[in-house]
């Protein structure tokens, strides 16, 4: 099984030069899913790389586990226990872990796939980059890329096992000291950093497997052991496994490519990343010229110390030498020519043996496998050598894996056959083998070492090559960068072909035009003497030109060839394109390779990938390939699973229809003059399987005669998403907007010569408007649009007149051939003159945004939203009541008590505007009863009362009282002892005795309903008061004791609850107004069932209290509970009310709060029973016997 890891949302690898992005996705997927069966047919050998355990068996495989410190974002550091893992490609971590260093999250989806290759349900939302730490070296700190998962794997090991008889292991530091007992996995590390950690020394145990392997992060143990209670597990036959392997899954990245439009707009000058810069920098810093002229470079390695060197990769290399000579031994005729091209890299001098005599550095070499690649479809070499630079050492590092790659520098394969079409004489040549022009520095040259021999029998030698190597990843830039730096070097001799030599050139392939053969010549000859100048030769020199052909014929050069293939890569196509020198025009070749065995998915995707139609000419058959790909993706298959009937019998019909292609002829020449006008015509349309953009060169001769040339085409599939067909029109205008503005800037015409077309009028009403007038998504691509083109370059057309629409549905081979409107355009554009018009009052409703307005009222407080902080805005109103207080001597600084009261200041402020209507609630519901007795109805009876009611309760700047006697007396003598009291103190005093004074309001005479809220509460006390007293006579002592505790009484009803928690039994109550908590009741037995007789004085008082208890209790409870009956139905309990329930029993001042957890309708559907929970049991009550907080007076 190989583990593969792909990412969505990433780029992982470069894409092919010139791809579109639809082909480039599906090559990607391709080319990964491919790797691992041509490594299998290769070698003959199945590389199994993954880790198990297992459970219940005598022989437990123990897997290596590590302690690691793993850094905080703060910097702290916490132990972490890892898996090393070299079966993954990918590390991950658990979501625990992650919340405990506090890391950030970064978004990107990914599906892991284990044994089996199928999906599993897991799957990863985020990535982190978290830096771990070796307990025993402080050298070693490494940053890991992990995808957070909620659980890595079950604990590790999964039972107990044995510690080993081993006295090796004694000495040794080990990673996990304890290994053997089962413990969670926070951290899997994949074999990127598994490659890491690795240093030099292994030790086995002699009696078993059980390995022990030497790491920066201690020595780790791994293999087979014996668990602890095996002898009594004998009897279980069942075994469990553990595995980790990963991998993303691939149809992710296939599902891309018909994903929303995301293509990036053509920039001509590409920002460099980092790596690329140092790249860049690299090269012009160590390359050189040896004294014919010939470039020599150095490999740009991304570490002074590369890695690579020491993966032992000889044995490796080995190995696989083995495999290829027994493929050799069944195809003697692949061997020949295999042997061939080895013997002329000797011949050459681009490798050299190495004598090993002179080999002092064998182990610091990096080898590398080669294989061979047999091309049936080449003209000359079906047999090419490929060198393996992405093999990767025992340390898990390839040679490619220390190497940059580099930037693209090479003009894109479109860019440069749109260019091409303009010369009316084009010529082309290929350097022969351009990489092996350039020399390897003799320092870097034991990075490419091979092993070879010419017969089984004879010893294997070893090699190293002298020139920049094909299969290296920095190989396609160094020989690239080689070239323009040939230009630049050597330029100025060669003005003619200078900036050629930069901008005409594929890789290899030159391919320019002239407007005359003089010209043509000239650029014959200084070509072939600019590159001879750094050790380079053009052959396989053609021409469209039969007077050209005739001038350059007596060097030899021109080719007895028909025709040249336009190539991208090394990869056999099924379409490909090539020139027609004789007719000067572009055609189609279809080879269909035989394909053994059932038609599954994975044939049919890698087929259609080698579709090569760069420039889209024939978009209207590939698309049908791409809609092809989506179908497959949406009926589920397996990879290798065969296709069903429908589908199979589609394919087979499109590998008929391609047959027809070579029908179809494209001119090469656009039939552009020198004072010819050009112009861009480009069309859009989408249909519900794809959209597409297509774009027309309109040539202007000074006669007025017009030629149309089809240039580009671009189509996407439609997203599987449903959307609308104006929104697919709209992307399919987004492209064409990008790719006409591309074409403008690689064929330099001007912006007011680009028209568009689109058939929707919607479109157009779209472009009209404004971008904020529409929604987000057309809104964000109507702006695109009109920052590359202006709305007055848009028109309509009409749908019959647009071939945009052959495209958005998708056509046979057959049909496209005789399509007069795909290769052309409409007849109108060969018009001398075009009327461009768009429907009149053209407007749409559609995707409009709406406008949604609120207006509210604030309350404008400016002072309290002007400061950041709280201590700022404290000083500044101690600072504001200082200037008040101007009379009071002023200090230099604030004092604390100036401080202090402007805080208490703020904080009432801030909670009369946070909690208006709870302080409104509270003055109209919080009251509380307060029970004093008066010797008799005096006024200075009551005066006395009332200054024993402020000396406990504080002060009261109000009185609410009937029209009684004493109290208008009482009245009348405070104001006088007030006004007498001012008269005698200092002023200060007097200050405080202002606001201290007591405003009395009367109620109206006989109404004591005017005052229902206070007399309710008298009534209601004087009620029972006198029925629990009777004919008792108490003393003014047992009295003010007896209305103390009834006063508590009084206060203890429950208002609300303070919390949800039903455990918590405190309600809300007036007491908590009073002192800030629940009043309380020294609690003493019952003594209501007692002789009187036999009660001492202080016993009969608490027998009077609980008596008013009982009374007032049962009948507050009871005019507060809600019934259901009658004609008025009220509102049912809830589950979740808090109630108070009526229960007898209860001691003075205790309630029986409950939490409704059940209701029990009846028959009818009315609920009379509930279930709930108390503080310490569950208990049922019927809902007369409840009362639902909060309640009001």
């Amino acid at each position: 099984m190989l583990a593969n890891v792909k990412q969505t949302g990433f780029s992982s690898s470069a894409s092919p030069q010139g791809l579109s992005g639809e082909t480039s996705a599906i090559k990607a997927a391709v080319s990964t899913l491919s790797a691992a069966s041509d490594s299998v047919q290769e070698s003959d050998v199945i590389k199994v790389t993954t880790h198990f355990s297992k459970r219940a068996v005598p022989n437990q495989v123990l897997l290596a586990t590590a302690l690691v410190e793993a850094q905080t974002k703060n910097g702290a550091n916490h132990l972490l226990r890892v898996l090393l893992d070299q079966g993954s490609q990918a590390s991950f971590i658990t979501e625990s872990a992650v919340q405990l260093l506090g890391l950030k999250k970064l978004p990107a989806r990914g599906v892991i796939s284990g044994i089996g290759g199928d999906e599993s349900a897991v799957a990863s939302k985020f990535i982190v980059f978290v830096t771990i730490k070796s307990r025993h070296d402080p050298n070693f700190i490494y940053q890991v890329r992990a995808f957070v998962l909620g659980t890595i794997t079950t604990l590790i090991p999964g039972e107990k096992i044995s510690v080993p008889t081993w006295p090796e292991l004694d000495s040794l530091t080990l990673a996990d000291p304890e290994y053997h007992t089962p413990n969670k996995i926070d951290v899997l590390l994949g074999a990127e950093v598994y490659g890491q950690v690795l240093r030099e020394g292994l030790i086995k145990h002699s009696p078993g497997s059980l390995i022990a392997q030497n790491t920066c992060l201690g020595w780790i143990l791994s293999g087979a052991t014996r668990t602890l209670d095996f002898e009594s597990n004998s009897a279980h036959c069942h075994q469990g496994f553990i595995s980790m392997h990963s991998q993303i899954s691939e149809n992710e990245m296939l599902k891309r490519f018909w994903e929303i439009e995301s293509d990036a707009r053509y920039v001509k000058e590409r920002i460099l990343t980092q790596e690329e810069q140092l790249c860049e920098e690299f090269y012009n810093r160590t390359t050189q010229r040896d004294s014919t002229g010939r470039y020599v470079v150095k490999l740009p390695f991304k570490d002074a110390d590369p890695p690579c060197k020491y993966g032992h990769t000889r044995e490796i290399a080995l190995k696989r030498f083995q495999l290829l000579e027994r493929r050799f031994k069944k195809d003697p005729e692949i061997k020949k020519k295999y042997t061939d091209v080895i013997q002329e890299y000797l011949d050459l001098g681009h490798m050299e043996e190495i004598l090993p005599e002179n080999d002092k550095e064998r182990a610091e070499a990096v080898y590398l496998p080669h294989h061979a690649v047999v091309r049936e479809d080449k003209a000359t070499t079906k047999v090419r050598v490929v060198f393996d630079a992405s093999c990767k050492g025992v340390n898990g590092v390839s040679l490619n894996d220390s190497l940059m790659v580099g930037p693209t520098i090479q003009p894109d394969l479109r860019h440069l056959v749109m260019r091409w079409r303009l010369h009316p004489i084009v010529l082309c040549a290929d350097i022969v083998k351009m990489y092996r022009q350039v020399i390897v520095a003799p320092e870097n040259r034991n990075f490419q070492r091979l092993l070879w021999r010419c017969d089984p029998e004879s010893e294997i030698k070893d090699y190293k090559l002298l020139r920049v190597t094909f299969g290296t990843a920095c190989a396609p830039y160094l020989a690239v960068k080689t070239l323009q730096q040939l230009a630049h070097d050597e330029g100025d001799d060669f003005p003619l072909v200078s900036e050629k030599l930069k901008e005409d050139y594929y890789v290899d392939d030159f391919m320019s035009g002239c407007q005359t053969v003089e010209e043509g010549i000239r650029i014959y000859k200084d070509m072939k003497g600019l590159v001879a100048r750094g050790g380079f030769e053009l052959q396989k020199w053609m021409t469209n030109n039969k007077d050209l052909s005739r001038e350059i014929k007596e060097d030899r050069s021109i080719q007895k060839v028909e025709s040249v293939e336009i190539k991208m890569d090394e990869v056999m196509k099924i379409l490909g394109i090539s020139w027609d020198r004789e007719r000067d025009s572009f055609k189609y070749t279809v080879t269909f390779p035989p394909q053994p065995g059932s038609v599954t998915k994975r044939k049919v995707i890698s087929e259609i990938a080698r579709l090569f139609d760069p420039l889209g000419w024939v978009a209207p058959c590939v698309v049908t390939a791409k809609i092809l790909i989506q179908k497959l993706w949406l009926a589920g298959i397996d990879w290798d699973g065969s296709l069903p009937e429908e589908l199979l019998k589609e394919w087979k019909n499109y590998q008929a229809d391609l047959l027809h292609l070579p029908q179809i002829v494209i001119p090469r020449w656009f039939e552009t003059r020198s004072k010819a006008v050009m112009e861009l015509q480009g069309f859009c349309d989408a249909s519900n399987k794809a959209y597409a953009a297509v774009v027309y060169l309109r040539v202007i001769e000074e006669d007025c005669d017009v030629k149309v040339h089809l240039v580009t085409a671009k189509t996407k599939v439609a997203p599987t998403k449903q959307l609308s067909i104006p929104r697919l029109e709209l992307m399919g205008a987004v492209i064409l907007a990008k790719l006409i503005t591309e074409v403008a800037e690689i064929l330099g015409i001007e912006k007011e010569n680009i028209h568009c077309w689109t058939d929707s009028t919607i479109v157009l009403a779209w472009l009209s408007g404004h971008p904020s007038r529409w929604t987000t998504f057309v809104g964000n691509r109507v702006s695109e649009i009109l920052t590359l083109l202006e709305n007055t370059q848009w028109a309509h057309v009409r749908s019959a007149c647009n071939p945009a629409d052959i495209a958005s549905r998708g056509v046979t081979p057959t049909e496209l051939s005789q399509s007069s409107l795909w290769f052309h355009g409409p007849s109108w554009l060969a018009n001398e003159t075009i009327n461009y018009t768009k429907p009149k009052l053209i407007s749409t409703e559609l995707e409009k945004r709406s406008v949604k307005a609120h207006v509210s009222t604030c309350q404008d407080d400016k002072l309290w939203t002007k400061f950041s902080s709280l201590q700022r805005l404290v000083r500044v109103v101690a600072y504001c009541r200082r200037v008040l207080a101007s009379n009071k001597k002023r200090t230099t600084y604030l004092t604390s008590e100036e401080i202090a009261k402007a805080l208490e200041i703020c904080i009432k402020k801030f909670q009369q505007q946070a909690y208006s209507e709870e302080i409104e609630d509270i003055k109209k519901k919080g009251s509380a009863v307060h029970l004093e007795a008066i010797s008799d109805l005096t006024s200075q009876a009551f005066i006395a009362g009332y200054k024993r009611f402020v000396a406990r309760r504080g002060h009261c700047s109000d009185i609410w009282s009937d029209n009684g006697k004493n109290f208008v007396g009482a009245s009348r003598e405070l104001k006088c002892l007030f006004n007498a009291e001012l008269s005698s103190v200092a002023s200060e005093i007097k200050d405080w005795c202002s606001s201290s004074s007591v405003k009395w309001h009367f109620i109206p005479p006989h109404a004591p309903n005017f005052g229902g809220l206070w007399e309710a509460g008298i009534k209601s006390t004087k009620f029972h008061l006198k029925r629990i007293i009777g004919e008792s006579t108490l003393t003014y002592e047992e009295m003010s004791t007896l209305l103390a505790q009834i006063e508590a009484c009084l206060n203890s009803r429950p208002i609300s609850q303070i919390s949800q928690n039903p455990n918590d039994p405190i309600p809300l109550t007036p007491g908590h107004f009073l002192i800030g908590e629940p009043l309380v009741l020294v609690p003493d037995r019952n003594y209501e069932r007692s002789n009187i007789g036999t009660l001492k004085r202080w016993q009969y008082l608490q027998r009077l209290t609980q008596d008013f208890w009982r009374r007032w209790s049962q009948e507050y409870l009871t005019t507060m509970v809600h019934r259901y009956k009658w004609s008025q139905r009220e509102p049912e309990p809830k589950i979740g009310d808090i109630v108070i329930v009526k229960e007898d029993n209860l001691p003075p001042g205790k309630w029986l709060l409950g939490k409704i957890l059940m209701k029990h309708p009846g028959t009818d559907g009315i609920t009379r029973v509930v279930t709930l929970k108390c503080k310490d049991s569950v208990i049922k009550r019927p809902t007369c016997k409840l009362c639902i907080l909060p309640v009001t007076d």
